[in-house]
């Protein structure tokens, strides 16, 4: 229970406070940036993680605040048909880490992102537009790499959500592949997803 409290301690005083005074003066010219992104999630994660521990003061207020960043961060980088406002590669990555953070605001109660930004919701055929018809390698520029890696766990469950199952067939060609690992196609050749 003292380390518990401890590291709530911490994460609340150096992380959570820390972005929030941070970023605070830029957010609203950068939301949907990827390092504003990261930061914020992050703080949303571990405000989640110490919400309610024992001897932790009420952090509502830094909720509310990291609650309406998330909002804009939604409405700034998903276009309104579902895809990022970045690149195939960092922005699909990008969107899989909100998606994991709204599921997890969800969770808590705290709000429902798909309900205030529906375009987070029309993000699964992206995917799938955004992919060859191979299924394997993910169309990805820059350093970010062409594996799906943790963007497959997105397709079970918009294909079960949004009942399509193309997303099934695509996560059966991607699931668990090695994060870095280039597949061949047919003739053998390294495909040029990269």
């Amino acid at each position: 229970p003292e380390d518990r409290e401890r590291f709530a301690a911490y994460a609340l005083e150096r992380h959570i406070r820390f972005v929030l005074a941070d970023r605070r003066p830029g957010f609203l010219k950068g939301a949907g940036a990827n390092l504003m992104v990261d930061r914020v999630l992050a703080a949303i994660h571990s405000a989640l993680a110490i919400q309610g521990e024992p001897g932790m003061p009420d952090i509502t207020p830094e909720l509310n605040e990291l609650r309406t960043w998330f909002e804009a961060i939604l409405n700034t980088s998903i276009s309104s048909d579902g895809y990022p406002e970045e690149d195939g590669g960092y922005g699909t990555g990008y969107l899989t880490m909100i998606f994991l953070a709204a599921e997890a605001l969800r969770r808590a109660g705290i709000m429902d992102p798909l309900q205030a930004a529906p375009r987070l919701a029309r993000a699964g055929q992206m995917f799938l537009h955004l992919s060859p018809p191979w299924g394997e390698q993910f169309p990805a520029t820059g350093d970010c790499g062409g594996s799906y890696g943790i963007r497959q766990y997105l397709l079970p469950i918009f294909a079960r959500r949004d009942r399509d199952p193309s997303l099934l067939w695509l996560y059966g060609h991607v699931k668990d592949l090695p994060e870095w690992e280039v597949p061949l196609d047919r003739a053998g050749f390294c495909v040029p997803a990269d």
